[in-house]
C-alpha cells in the first residue's frame, strides 16, 4: 500500500513538488497573459483557464467526497481550529 507521502508519477511530495508545479502554473499563466495581451486567442484563453478552474474544482470535490468522508472532516476540522485559534476563539460555539 503506497503512504501519502509517496511521489505519484513525477511528481516529487514536498516542498520540491510544490515548487515545482507553482513554476508550471505561474509559465502557464504568464503565458496566457502574453497571449491575451497581443490579441491572439482570446478566446481559447479564457475557455482555457474555465476548463482548468472548473477541473481543478472537480477533483477537489471528488477528493473530498471519494476520499473518505472522514478524512474530509478532519481537515476541515483542522482548518477550523487553526482558524479560530488564531482569531482568539476556544473553538466552536465560543
Amino acid at each position: 500500500m503506497r503512504s501519502a507521502a509517496a511521489p505519484v508519477g513525477n511528481v516529487r511530495p514536498g516542498p520540491a513538488g510544490l515548487a515545482r508545479i507553482a513554476r508550471i502554473a505561474i509559465l502557464g499563466l504568464v503565458l496566457a497573459m502574453g497571449l491575451r495581451a497581443m490579441g491572439i486567442a482570446d478566446d481559447i484563453v479564457n475557455l482555457a483557464f474555465g476548463l482548468v478552474l472548473g477541473a481543478v474544482a472537480v477533483a477537489i470535490a471528488l477528493a473530498f467526497g471519494l476520499g473518505g468522508r472522514e478524512a474530509a472532516g478532519e481537515v476541515t476540522r483542522r482548518w477550523a481550529q487553526d482558524y479560530l485559534a488564531r482569531r482568539g476563539g476556544n473553538g466552536p460555539g465560543a
